[in-house]
């Protein structure tokens, strides 16, 4: 592929984007101002509140935002764990290196700008209602890992291609650097125009063009380095590739809140709350015209009853010919009416934005300590009522994010060498959400045992319908025990074989005492007994 037809499939696909460009730059006017640069470009520093009249709709979705990312992805907890395919004991050896693994891989998220950018991505999702990340290999400075680097995608900047799966398989992303540092990244490519602006005005900002997309998808002719994506970057003015390369795994990831059935961008709260916040802005610009009028309200003056003009200002003296020739006039609006109605309509905002849903766990202080019960109950329904979402994060976003990142440090050589063929690694998610989840499981395990015990009087045997090693190893996992500290079937074998034998030699020790304690009791017996019954015996 050349220049020329990378630019046309991007006008073409942000031609296809442009009813979306629109809502979207409503949004942003209306509640996300500081980016309200969708549809043209606002110059730096630029007033952008100027319509901003009520901030209901933007604290409501900050809200909702970082209580997503506090319950899913907080920085201060292990938020993911990796778990070998099939049985947890069949090879424990490996799931203690991928434990080992799973640290590594956070760490080196959290050394990252993932919390930085992550909670941009969010904040993109619940107000634009599609999210969008953009990860790397951060800047090769030594052999093997070097980290990564993310990056989010605002809305308005990128065309999304979805796969059969509909998931994001191809994008398109505009986006501009300064002529130094476009000069700097590809000093052999730039155009004349760049070279001398790096010289003249390094900050001039040019735009450019990353294509991202299969690489069997328009003809499959790339130079994409054998790997499974084609990426080219383009300078969008002047159409000439600038590089060329390729991804193993797709690096960008794209996240609807909810996605209507053939469309390829989000619908959510963002677009359902955009007529109320309308309405919102205007009754709070009305209340505010209205609080002027009713603390400074306009005069009305009989014709020639004033000698001089009006004063108005603190201690002004205006001249009169009577009392009654300039009286205040006063509208008749409803003040106090008014305000509720503003209220109302910044409560329906709040709960559009979920507001009533994600702060459903009052402060401790309002009432006292909750039981663990409790608490998992209460994100239990959380988890029920804004579930859809919750799956798209997942399967949209932070599973393919982790086993990207996984594949990145496995061929960088950030692990150490697997003791085996890796075949399959499951993705479990260790938020306060997930927990909660699973907390639910272990509840239900409890119930059942406890009901079936019951049952033990009338039948003894009842509980062999029941795996009790797999159940207690169901429930360490579910509370996130340590895989190292699990035996495996061949060290429980062992350690009850070892007690087996014991308790039987304990067994016979006590018959052997028991049997000396008989001898010696007889011995004693047929000495204290009379001398010819003896003989008797022993005749």
């Amino acid at each position: 592929m050349n220049g020329k037809e990378l630019v046309r499939i991007n006008d073409n696909l942000k031609a296809d984007r442009a009813l979306w460009d629109q809502i979207w730059q409503d949004i942003a006017d209306l509640m996300v101002f500081r980016k309200a640069s969708i549809i043209g470009k606002r110059e730096p520093g630029v007033k952008l509140t100027q319509d901003q009249y009520d901030s209901t709709a933007t604290q409501a979705g900050q809200d909702l935002a970082a209580w997503i990312n506090g319950n899913m992805t907080g920085r201060g907890m292990d938020w993911f764990s990796l778990k070998k395919g099939g049985e947890l004991d069949e090879d424990k050896q490996f799931q203690e290196w991928l434990e080992e693994s799973q640290k590594k891989q956070l760490a080196a998220f959290r050394e990252s700008n993932f919390a930085s950018e992550w909670n941009e991505v969010l904040l993109d999702l619940v107000f634009f209602n599609t999210g969008c990340l953009f990860a790397e290999e951060s800047e090769i400075v030594k052999p093997g890992f070097n980290g990564f680097n993310f990056l989010s995608v605002p809305p308005g900047t990128y065309s999304v291609m979805l796969g059969r799966d509909r998931r994001a398989q191809g994008l398109f992303r505009e986006f501009e650097l300064q002529a130094q540092a476009a000069f700097e990244r590809w000093p052999d490519k730039v155009s004349d125009e760049i070279k001398e602006a790096a010289n003249k005005d390094p900050s001039k900002l040019f735009m450019f063009i990353h294509a991202c997309f299969p690489g069997d998808w328009f003809k499959g002719n790339h130079r994409n380095q054998g790997k499974a994506f084609a990426s080219y970057y383009v300078d969008a003015k002047k159409k000439i590739i600038m590089n060329q390369g390729g991804y193993t795994n797709f690096p960008y990831f794209v996240i609807p809140w909810l996605r209507e059935s053939g469309e390829t961008y989000g619908r959510g709260p963002g677009w359902t709350a955009l007529p109320e916040v309308r309405t919102a802005h205007k009754a709070q610009e009305l209340f505010l015209q209205d609080w002027a009028l009713t603390i400074r309200p306009p005069l009305k003056v009989k014709d020639q009853g004033v000698i001089g003009s009006v004063r108005i200002t603190p201690a002004g003296l205006t001249v009169v010919n009577k009392m009654e020739d300039i009286e205040p006039l006063f509208t008749g609006s409803k003040y106090s009416e008014n305000r509720f109605k503003r209220e109302d309509h910044r409560a329906v905002i709040r709960e559009m934005f979920h507001g009533d849903k994600v702060k459903f766990i009052p402060p401790r202080e309002q009432t006292g300590a909750m039981t663990a019960y409790e608490v998992a109950r209460r994100y239990q329904m959380a988890q029920v009522l804004l579930g859809p979402t919750f799956g798209n994060i997942i399967d949209h976003g932070l599973d393919l994010l982790v086993e990207f990142g996984f594949n990145m440090m496995l061929r960088n050589g950030a692990f150490q060498d697997p003791p085996g063929d890796i075949e399959q690694v499951d993705v479990q998610y260790e938020s306060p959400l997930a927990k909660a989840q699973r907390i639910g499981e272990v509840e239900a395990i409890n119930s059942t045992l406890e009901a079936v015990g019951l049952m033990v009087e009338a039948k003894p045997d009842i509980f062999d319908n029941f795996d009790l090693d797999g159940t207690a190893i169901q429930i360490g996992e579910n509370f996130g025990y340590p895989t190292k500290l699990i035996n495996d079937k061949e060290e429980v074998k062992a350690l009850r074989n070892a007690r087996a034998e014991a308790q039987q030699q304990q067994d016979a020790l006590e018959q052997a005492a028991l049997a000396a304690k008989a001898g010696k009791d007889m011995a004693g017996a047929l000495k204290d007994a009379p001398e010819g019954l003896v003989e008797g015996l022993a005749g």
